[in-house]
């Protein structure tokens, strides 16, 4: 389940699994998606600036085209993670593992 916090953040509910989900194209500016199990996640030309995926796992996740602008992969696992061609412009990837990602194209 996702639903808006009383500080107006998009937050996950950790009941639903969301790894290899497709949301190809959806706007989830802001969205909490800290410490989810994302493995194989779709989310090309995806909306997410401002998302924090801080300690999340989101090896081989599918970000082509995504708006990722200010986004937090804080200690965050992008192992394999195809980025290319993403808007990262301002995107803080401390402590994140980004073995084997793609970036080609990918604005930083």
């Amino acid at each position: 389940m996702i639903f808006r916090t009383s500080n107006g953040r998009i937050k996950h509910e950790t009941a639903a699994p969301l790894a290899e989900a497709n949301l190809e194209g959806v706007n989830l500016r802001g969205v909490d998606l800290s410490g989810q199990d994302l493995r194989s996640g779709k989310f090309t030309k995806a909306c997410l600036t401002g998302a924090d995926f801080s300690g999340s796992d989101l090896r081989h996740a599918c970000f082509v085209g995504a708006n990722l602008e200010g986004a937090i992969f804080h200690e965050a696992n992008l192992a394999g993670a195809a980025l290319n061609g993403a808007d990262l412009y301002s995107a803080s990837f401390f402590r994140a593992n980004l073995a084997n990602a793609n970036l080609e194209q990918a604005s930083l």
